[in-house]
């Protein structure tokens, strides 16, 4: 920021004093407790030589704090601490939240930095890759520190309580084999050290190593701060140690050996976490930048204060699949054939969703298919597992090999998807599984088959107990259920018939969203007995539905707690009667509603309408100018109104418009526009996805 933006005050520069801060001293510190505002807490200096405290995560080291009794909580952390005549001699660091007590940084190393910037010079930054700690007199003893040497520091620094010991040499770093742990530092190049401002102005301050200084590691390797997909299922603050056989030690080793591996190569990567360094571990991942084909490189330019972009072009072609050969593995544990067949029919589909969208995070989720269309390769699974569209699916057959997928069909209240793998890379086909046209009734007994906590398909005979309406908010994984023939009573043929002859389904549905009601509860709300009586005349498993919301509807139609009694004559006692609704414009519905009996004509609406198309922010933001903070207004789902402040960054966050498209390989368009220009595709600053 520059002086010409502040408008409306005159700044006033804080003259540091790190040299004024003393046992005793009072202090003020300005800053915002507990979020407030602008808040002044007094207190006084107890330590100047307190060893920096331990955090969960960064710990600050090679310096001391100085302790205060300022009773700051949370909110002032960088908050200037001034003494009585407004001199700043350190900034609040951290505290104990359950005691008075407060940390403050020394002004020392900050104040040479400063002088080095004002100076037009270059911020050095130097370090031996040693961490070292205060340790008292006795402490000192104890690590044989010899009386002729505490003589001299207690003569040559009266007030002096103590001296800096090694805690923890680096592997690897330039120390190792020159320093021990427990070392006491005595002179650097022939002149005493008595606190760290000494061993700081020789070493200047360390940066950058805050992994390897916790866990005492060698600074070296890749270090994952977020694997997203692309390395799934590695987890953030990994260290890999090498790629397709190929070492990483570091950040450029592994660029280049991510440029030769071809897209959609399955390559193993070892790797290790920090808290667990001598158990190596190996995934295998595959190769995808299907979103994201530009392999790009931040590095830090001091001098812009920016961060340049070099974008690494892939040096080898995307590999071509090859077709695979599917293993005849007959089981002999299974005695039931029924079982045995359909588990032939299974696949393990993984789906890598790119966005967080219709209210889903982005997420790496899996479960178990089952093909259903040996000739098209369809295959039928859980919409929990495939979400939407924006993903990318891995279909893995008979454990042995993979193959890339698409989504093909979203059913909008059956709540399954059907996806499609290219029959051409697998061979001999899969078998299908064979689809009953029978529903499920109670007490019919069936074969149960699932997985379980490892992975491992599990297979059981049950029975039926009650067939229930189902509950799209159930978090249960997504399991099968057997007869003498696959019960998919969801599964319906001409969505696979469409689907092979390449029409677009656009299915019809009314506006409403369902809940099942209790006999008793439709009584209460006014249902007549005729209809009551019409409803128990039905099987067992019969049940009536009230209208829980309504949406993109003609007025005067719908409205919550209607219970649906009727479509174009049928008695609306499963959600299997909504299938009637399919393809028709308008049909004749007949609800009861507070008490009265109500026919009226109802508009369906396509169900494409309300799956997402298009996610763009470009019509807000195109017109607000980079690097400028703006108001967006929100709605809560209670229908309360708020709104956030944010600050536009199109280097870094370019706008981007994601656009449903069936042309396009992946059935999605990205547009990027960077410097007010539109281009296909990814952009040149931005993160890659």
């Amino acid at each position: 920021m520059s002086r010409s933006s502040v408008k409306y005050m005159d700044l006033i520069a804080v003259e540091l004093a790190p040299g004024l801060a003393t046992v005793g001293t009072e202090i003020k510190l300005i800053g915002n407790d507990s979020g407030e505002s602008g808040s002044i807490l007094s207190g006084y200096i107890s330590r100047v030589d307190r060893n920096t405290p331990i955090y969960s995560q960064y710990t600050d080291f090679n310096t001391c704090y100085y302790q205060a009794n300022a009773s700051a909580s949370s909110g002032s952390s960088g908050s200037p601490v001034f003494n009585v005549d407004g001199l700043a001699i350190g900034l609040q660091a951290g505290g104990i939240s359950n005691a008075s007590t407060d940390y403050f940084l020394p002004l020392d190393a900050p104040q040479r930095v400063l002088k080095q910037i004002q100076n037009g010079g270059e911020v050095k930054r130097g370090d031996i890759q040693t961490v070292f700690k205060h340790k008292p007199f006795l402490g000192c003893q104890h690590l044989r520190l010899s009386d002729k040497w505490e003589s001299l520091f207690r003569k040559t620094f009266p007030n002096l309580k103590g001296l800096i010991v090694a805690e923890k040499v680096l592997p690897e770093g330039p120390s190792d084999g020159k320093l021990e742990a427990g070392d006491i530092l005595i002179k650097i190049n022939g002149k005493l050290v008595d606190q760290f401002l000494c061993l700081n102005t020789v070493l200047d301050e360390n940066v950058g190593q805050t992994v390897a200084h916790r866990y005492g590691l060698a600074c070296s390797g890749v270090f994952v701060s977020d694997p997203g997909y692309f390395l799934h299922p590695i987890r953030r603050l990994a260290i890999i140690d090498s790629v397709n056989h190929n070492r990483t030690p570091n950040l450029v080793a592994f660029v280049q050996v991510m440029k030769e591996i071809p897209v959609g190569t399955s390559v193993p990567i070892k790797y290790w976490y920090p808290d667990s360094r001598y158990n190596l571990e190996t995934a295998v991942v595959t190769i995808n930048r299907g979103w994201s084909q530009k392999l790009k490189m931040f590095k830090r330019n001091d001098t812009t204060g920016d961060w340049d972009v070099e974008v690494h072009a892939n040096t080898s072609p995307s590999v071509q699949q090859a077709r695979h050969r599917v293993p005849h593995r007959p089981s002999t544990r299974i005695i039931d054939q029924v079982v045995a067949k359909t588990i032939s029919s299974l696949v393990r589909v993984k789906c890598y969703t790119l966005l967080a969208l219709d209210g889903l995070s982005a997420n790496v989720t899996s479960g178990l298919g089952l093909v259903i269309d040996t000739t098209g390769g369809y295959i039928i699974i859980s919409r929990t597992v495939v979400p939407n569209t924006l993903c990318d699916i891995e279909v893995t057959i008979a454990d042995s090999f993979s193959v890339p997928g698409t989504v093909k069909f979203h059913h909008p209240w059956y709540h399954y998807a059907i996806i499609q793998y290219d029959t051409n890379l697998v061979h001999p086909p899969v078998k299908s599984a064979r689809l009953s046209r029978e529903a499920i009734s109670e007490g019919q007994r069936i074969f149960f088959v699932g997985c379980n906590g490892s992975d491992e398909i599990v297979h059981a005979s049950t029975s039926v107990t009650k067939v229930i309406p189902f509950d799209a908010n159930l978090r249960t994984r997504p399991e099968l259920v057997l007869s003498t023939s696959t019960r998919l009573v969801w599964t319906r043929d001409s969505v696979l018939k469409k689907l092979g002859q390449g029409v677009n389904l656009s299915l019809r549905r009314l506006p409403v969203e369902l809940q099942p009601v209790k006999i008793i509860d439709a009584r209460a709300i006014g249902v007549s007995e005729e209809w009551i009586e019409k409803i128990q005349n039905d099987p067992a498993d019969a049940y009536m539905f009230k209208v829980e919301r309504t949406w993109g509807q003609l007025p005067d139609q719908f409205q919550k707690e209607d219970v649906l009694l009727s479509l174009d004559g049928n008695l609306v006692t499963k959600l299997s009667a909504l299938e009637a609704t399919d393809g028709k414009e308008f049909l004749n519905v007949v609800i009861s509603r507070k008490g009265q009996q109500i026919t009226f004509k109802a508009q369906t609406v396509l169900e494409d309408d309300f799956e997402t198309t298009e996610l763009s922010l470009t019509a807000m933001l195109s017109k607000i100018p980079h690097n400028t903070h703006f108001k967006m207004n929100m709605v809560e789902y209670s229908g309360n109104p708020s709104f956030v402040t944010l600050k536009k960054n199109e280097r870094f966050f370019p706008l981007t418009v994601w656009s449903r498209d069936p042309s396009e390989s992946k059935g999605w368009k990205r547009i990027t526009y960077e410097n007010g220009i539109a281009a296909a595709g990814e952009g040149h600053h931005g993160l890659s996805m």
